[in-house]
């Protein structure tokens, strides 16, 4: 059922479901202010999703609302501005959606930022040129048909309260007193507070007695992590600090930093921070957090007496501890742990992260009723870890890096054997992509929410290469993938060529822009976008930047048949081979029955050589000419998008 809205009608005619979820937010304002703001969240991503299909930047469903936001920005899609309103949206919903404070006031702030959101995506998207904003009318606050009631209670109460002035005078003074009473008992309760300090001390981190269960080998594939043998245990002293914390890390974080370097690499490590001399007679010294493995202990380490006569305060326990050293004594520390592990026995195949498995499971087994038995479990913690289930032999659909460029995620898609799919994401993984086509996976099961749709989703613990036999019978066999790729027709008109930088001004119309990162919000009046209209000769074209190929830019001149072409400086960014090959096995191809080689070069903006080149590499049989390794092929498109203009005057009139 459609519901009116007094100030997002207009979008009506973009998604009926946009006004809805608006006009569902300006009911709440007053009654619910938290609804009101979710609400206004799930309106933002969904026209955040029409603006990036609007624009051909669309993904995925499931892509987080920061991620597509960031993208659109550092594209060009959206201002800076603009982007500004939908954070704005987006924050308070995740507030609203932790919280039941009621806030009326940023309800009806997010209500406003909603309304030029939905004026400006009208403006940009819409068909009515003359489009002109209407006032933010606020929502009506709903009518109490009880206040006039309540009124008369509160008058007749206080008639009463007239009458019985006599009688509680006394009582009022008493109340008086007690008030006082408490107030000066409040008051030495926080003077109390201020000076009694209580030390907080974590919990110590427990490792089972069991037998772990070793973290699947890192396959021949991935890069190796690099082993770090028994007696050259990691000593990792860090930069000497300033006073500005600026300037280093503070001493609580390095055992942060400990732990995970002990779950990355499976080796004992130490870490240090320098702390300064205060004057002249002290000397500078380290203060360092342990974290251990089962066959190290860290207390009898540091209670080793090599060790022990050099360092000053320190303790801890089997898996974790600290302690404080000169500074001049770090190379004696050095060999006294390399003294340790060789009397302890320390092997190098100790040196592997481990993970404590406790069920295996198919992956078809996975379900949201599995999820809410494990939540019955909760709370999970230190003591009480969450559960981590293994699946073996499990064939990966598709993957891909997410997260920002300093900390990438791995994004799997894995078959479940049962025609569903599963979503996967390691944490801080990206740096393996690609995995295997077949992987044994250990995992925890976690909640996925996405609008109004709550999903299971894996969080990957631990993963290596396949051993069973469906991988190994199929893995090596080449695989056929049928290509649409449509030649492009004969060009009757040639146009003359000349750099948009010295073209004249105004520019010819009709006017076609394209280009990678086109920016159409210079260009006014007759311009069409992208693809040319088929029977409308163009005066000219501005090539924000050369197309992907040379049959690209055969198609636009056979179809638009340009009097001018004014060429543009940008020239796009380029994939890595690694991410390139990421981004192609991220594709579906097992239920990908033709692909489309021209729209997906249009939409990725490179060569369809080079995607044919990347599907070659990846062990497919392509109906295609031949290509060149994938670093020639990616060189050879570099090469093309700086290309001469008085070159491609030449490339063409050979086509006559």
């Amino acid at each position: 059922m459609e519901i009116q809205s007094a100030n997002f009608s207009f979008l009506r005619e973009h998604d009926p479901l946009l006004v809805n979820l608006a006009a569902r937010a300006e009911q709440y304002c007053h009654s619910d202010s938290n609804t009101c703001i979710i609400k206004l969240r799930q309106f933002a991503e969904r026209l955040a999703q029409h603006i990036a299909d609007q624009t051909e930047h669309y993904q995925a469903e499931d892509e987080a609302q920061i991620d597509l936001l960031r993208r659109l920005e550092a594209e060009g899609v959206i201002s800076r501005e603009v982007a500004k309103l939908f954070h704005n949206i987006r924050k308070g919903g995740n507030n609203a959606a932790h919280t039941v404070k009621d806030d009326r006031r940023e309800a009806l702030a997010l209500l406003k930022n909603a309304h030029e959101l939905g004026n400006w995506f009208h403006h940009e998207f819409g068909n009515d040129r003359n489009f002109r904003p209407s006032p933010f009318v606020p929502p009506v606050a709903p009518i109490d048909a009880t206040a006039e009631l309540r009124a008369k209670i509160a008058e007749l109460q206080a008639l009463i309260d007239e009458t019985q002035v006599d009688k509680i005078d006394v009582i009022d003074v008493m109340k008086a007193e007690i008030e006082r009473l408490q107030a000066l008992v409040a008051a030495v309760g926080k003077k109390r507070k201020k000076r009694v300090i209580k030390p907080k001390r974590k919990p110590a981190k427990t490792i089972a007695e069991n037998p772990p269960i070793v973290n699947p080998e890192t396959p021949e594939d991935i890069p190796e992590l690099p082993p770090i043998a028994a007696p050259n245990i990691p000593i990792s002293p860090q930069k000497k600090v300033e006073k500005s914390k600026r300037k280093g890390w503070h001493h609580g974080v390095i055992g942060i930093v400990a732990s995970r370097l002990v779950e990355r690499y499976g080796a004992p490590v130490f870490i240090g921070s320098y702390e300064d001399a205060h004057d002249a007679e002290q000397t500078a010294t380290v203060r360092f957090s342990v974290r251990g493995i089962p066959e190290f202990h860290v207390f009898h380490s540091l209670e080793y007496e090599p060790i022990k006569s050099i360092r000053n305060k320190g303790g801890g326990h089997k898996a974790a501890g600290g302690f404080t050293l000169p500074a001049a004594n770090l190379e004696q520390l050095r060999q006294g742990l390399r003294e340790f592990a060789d009397r302890e026995n320390i092997l190098p195949s100790h040196i592997s992260p481990l993970i404590n498995i406790d069920v295996r499971i198919d992956l078809s087994d996975v379900s949201m009723t599995l999820l809410q038995e494990c939540d019955r479990l909760q709370p999970c913690g230190l003591g009480n870890p969450d559960p981590v289930f293994y699946s073996e032999n499990v064939r990966v659909l598709a993957q891909q890096t997410r997260g920002k460029d300093k900390v990438k995620h791995l994004s799997l898609t894995l078959d479940t054997g049962n025609s569903e799919k599963l979503k996967a994401i390691a944490w801080r993984w990206g740096e393996y992509c690609p995995v295997p086509d077949y992987v044994d996976i250990a995992y925890k099961l976690r909640a996925n929410q996405w609008q109004d749709t709550t999903s299971v989703e894996l969080e990957v613990v631990g993963i290596r290469e396949a051993t069973g036999t469906v991988m190994k019978s199929s893995q090596n066999l080449p695989k056929q993938l049928q290509l649409q790729y449509n030649p492009a027709p004969i060009i009757t008109k040639f146009p003359q060529w000349q750099k948009l930088s010295e073209a004249p001004r105004p520019l010819p119309r009709p006017l076609l822009l394209y280009g990678c990162n086109r920016p159409a919000d210079k260009f006014q009046g007759d311009v069409d976008c992208d693809r040319p209209q088929r029977g409308r000769d163009y005066q000219a074209i501005v090539l924000w930047s050369m197309p992907p190929s040379f049959t690209h830019l055969q198609w636009l001149i056979a179809i638009a048949k340009p009097d001018y072409i004014y060429l543009g400086s940008h020239i796009p960014s380029l994939p890595s081979i690694d991410q390139f090959l990421a981004q192609v096995q991220s594709l579906d191809l097992e239920n990908i029955k033709i692909l489309n080689l021209l729209d997906l070069a249009q939409q990725w903006w490179v060569a369809p050589s080079a995607i044919v080149s990347a599907l070659r590499e990846l062990n497919y049989i392509c109906d295609f000419p031949p290509t060149l390794p994938l670093d020639g092929e990616l060189l050879r498109m570099q090469k093309w998008y700086s290309i001469a203009i008085n070159k491609i005057a030449v490339i063409l009139a050979d086509q006559k």
